[in-house]
């Protein structure tokens, strides 16, 4: 959401709370700016806080900010920062005038008498409502009852919402609006367009879908234009390449992705690229946004040992289809902001489904990320906690008049206990390993552990050979795992 908003934005507020500074989030929305040439205005909230260190805050955030590329007006730079606080009203008024300011001189116009075109921020469908797009308006004026073309769908508008929630005639452009009356889903980022007539609709939707070529696809949009009499496409059409290349790049994936997956299925154990693991899950969200936020992470992730497969994905809650999907291929059900009714836990539990629901869609991603490390092969690793020297050996009688023999031992760094594993290491070679200890005493006592500089005699449970000079080495097992 942060890249699809920094391609569409003219001008970006960069918001940085005075006590927390710099966070992943900030550096990650700041290279977006860079990367999109996209002006900047920092906004430090929660001044009231630290009326008396503000230029200590100023300085130590300008100074972060420098960090990632960003020189702000009180360091020689061009990007304002504004100190306002939420919670007293102050700065308020400056941070508008400064927005103001910049978009005088950004010379931001657009012709409202044109058909209209805006950028899908994020779609969804709403029970009751049908599809509903979150849009910014970026040219001309969108108007209810028109017919829109949008990526691969097209409707017409049947209601228009403003970001108050209420239903509006028209919106003109830099204002957000939600386009309610699309026939079906659009990827985020892509463009909406306004057209004539529900057949030209059709047709634009028909050649798309035959073409899927990036240079065709311009060229027809650009017809669209001079077929309306608007002239100012050739202007319009760098602001619209962000939201091609997002559509694009979609395109490219899922076609590769598909790709991939019937190669990987088709490979035996010892060919080149041969998963032993594929983790199969179904995604069921609330809008196409997150879709594609979890596609972009599956492919992201590391498939040397294992690998997620993302086997259906749709918008809606969870049904008895997709239970009998999940238990019949193994797979683990994510469901995004979505409601389901309760019969459907009952059902999962019965299916033995493991059906995960969230609201936070960063949580959402840790999850999947997650589950694909608990599927990787963990390392063996030993911890040594503790070592001691052979001082002798120490033979002594045990029931039945057998002869065994016992180390006595000084422990010459950490402890020993009876709860870790021991190796017998003689000469710089192991003889033994991964074994118990018997019994441990501290003189003639019982003891379940012996320090650093304590002399004991200790009795393996795996050996009795001994001799001066073998060190014994006590240490924990733990299987860890690849972090991701």
């Amino acid at each position: 959401m942060r890249s699809r908003g920094s391609e569409l934005t003219d001008l970006l507020v960069l918001v940085i709370a005075a006590d927390d500074g710099v966070r992943p989030q900030t550096v990650e929305v700041a290279r977006l700016a860079i990367k999109n040439n996209v002006p900047l205005v920092v906004a430090v909230t929660k001044m009231d806080m630290h009326d008396h260190d503000k230029n200590e805050v100023t300085n130590r955030l300008g100074s972060e900010l420098l960090n990632q590329g960003i020189v702000v007006e009180s360091m020689g730079g061009e990007t304002p920062m504004v100190c306002v606080s939420g919670k007293t009203g102050e700065g308020l008024d400056q941070l508008k005038e400064t927005i103001a300011l910049h978009a005088e001189m950004l010379d931001l116009r657009a012709d409202t008498s044109v058909a209209g075109e805006a950028i899908v921020l994020e779609a969804n469908v709403a029970r009751g409502v049908g599809t509903q797009v979150d849009t910014i308006v970026k040219w001309g004026t969108v108007k209810q009852g028109s017919f829109v073309v949008c990526g691969l769908e097209y409707g017409k508008v049947r209601a228009l919402v403003d970001q108050a929630g209420k239903r509006v005639k028209q919106m003109t452009p830099g204002n957000p609006v939600r386009v309610i009356g699309l026939k079906g889903l659009p990827e985020g980022g892509v463009a909406l367009l306004s057209v004539a007539t529900e057949e030209r609709a059709k047709e634009v939707v028909a050649a798309r879908q035959a073409m899927l070529d990036w240079d065709q696809m311009a060229q027809a949009e650009e017809e669209e234009a001079e077929t309306q009499g608007d002239d100012s496409f050739p202007r319009r059409r760098r602001r619209f390449a962000g939201a091609r290349r997002k559509w694009e790049q979609v395109e490219v994936r899922r076609r590769e992705a598909a790709e991939e997956a019937k190669r990987v299925a088709g490979l035996k154990p010892g060919d080149e690229g041969y998963i032993a693991n594929v983790v199969p899950i179904i995604v069921k969200t609330d809008s196409v946004g997150v879709i594609s936020a979890i596609d972009e992470l599956i492919a992201s992730l590391p498939s040397d040992e294992a690998a997620i497969k993302c086997i259906m994905s749709a918008v809606g809650p969870v049904t008895s289809s997709d239970l009998v999907m999940a238990e019949a291929t193994g797979a683990t059900i994510y469901s995004f902001n979505t409601k389901h009714p309760a019969s459907i836990d009952q059902e999962a539990l019965q299916k033995q489904v493991t059906l995960r629901q969230h609201r936070v869609v960063y949580s959402l991603l840790d999850d999947i990320k997650e589950l694909l490390q608990d599927n990787l092969q963990g390392v063996v690793v030993h911890d040594v906690i503790g070592s001691a020297e052979v001082i002798q050996s120490i033979p002594i009688s045990t029931s039945g008049n057998r002869t065994t023999s016992i180390a006595g031992c000084k422990v010459t760094s950490g402890s020993l206990n009876m709860q870790a594993k021991y190796r017998l290491v003689r000469d710089g070679e192991t003889i033994i390993e991964n074994v118990d200890m018997a019994s441990m005493r501290h003189f003639q006592q019982k003891v379940s552990e012996v320090n650093k500089g304590q002399e004991c005699g200790l009795q393996l449970a795996g050996t009795d050979d001994f001799q001066p000079g073998d060190i014994l080495e006590a240490y924990t097992t733990k299987v860890v795992k690849p972090e991701i």
